[in-house]
């Protein structure tokens, strides 16, 4: 299953034109491009980041903090693109079909835990484990981080589910007002998202070495990059 698989299938139950299909596939095509283009770049600072923390020469500890800077701006960018693209998506889309999408795609979410971000990490920790030459200490930390990431991504569903579930209601009665009130706490709820995406990532830190953290991060990148490339032949 690509990417777009799970978009296409919540696309179909919110009678999506084929004229609005059509005009959100070059929108998906430029961010998809987008994202091909620029992960890379993430992929060569993680590998600067791997090698500097891996010789560990003369200043090693302010280039390291240099390379964070420049990864923490290319991550902010991201995140701004995909806000872009969602909410040009959105603006094409009816309330009542924005509603519906949401809907669907929460329920696939719900229902295949593989198309979590967390269930993502969890595979490339997997993945690359007889890479990062865990010690025995850290084998628990580990373990711990596993945990830490699986509570938050349990606590976002709990804030989320009740929503999704108000949104159903107010999508059956029709009520166009709640449910653009509740779309748009929808909306601020995927905002908190970067807060977890954070707290996550400084628990990464406190729990794998730099190194070790570069290694995860760039598997999961090429993951990542593999999926859009992908998704981009089936636009």
């Amino acid at each position: 299953m690509d990417i777009l698989t799970p978009l296409r299938n919540a696309a179909d139950k919110a009678e999506v034109t084929d004229d609005q299909k059509a005009k959100i596939n070059v929108v998906l095509k430029a961010a998809l491009k987008d994202a091909e283009k620029n992960l890379p770049e993430a992929v060569k600072i993680l590998e600067e980041v791997k090698a500097i923390s891996t010789a560990k020469k003369m200043a090693w500890h302010v280039k390291l903090l240099k390379k964070k800077v420049e990864l923490d701006k290319f991550m902010e960018a991201e995140d701004s693109r995909k806000e872009k693209t969602l909410d040009k998506i959105a603006d094409m889309l009816t309330v009542k079909q924005r509603a519906t999408l949401l809907i669907h795609l929460g329920e696939q979410i719900k229902e295949n835990d593989d198309l979590a971000p967390v269930a993502a990490m969890a595979k490339a920790i997997e993945d690359v484990e007889p890479e990062l030459k865990l010690k025995d200490k850290q084998k628990k930390k580990k373990d711990n981080f596993l945990k830490f990431i699986t509570t938050k991504q349990n606590q976002g569903r709990a804030r989320m589910e009740p929503l999704i579930e108000s949104l159903k209601k107010a999508d059956d009665k029709d009520d166009k007002k709640a449910t653009e009130t509740i779309l748009g706490k929808i909306k601020d709820e995927r905002k908190d998202m970067k807060k977890t995406r954070k707290a996550i990532m400084d628990e990464m830190k406190s729990t794998f070495e730099p190194d070790q953290s570069a290694i995860i991060m760039i598997h999961l990148m090429n993951k990542e990059l593999e999926g859009i490339k992908v998704a981009l032949a089936t636009i």
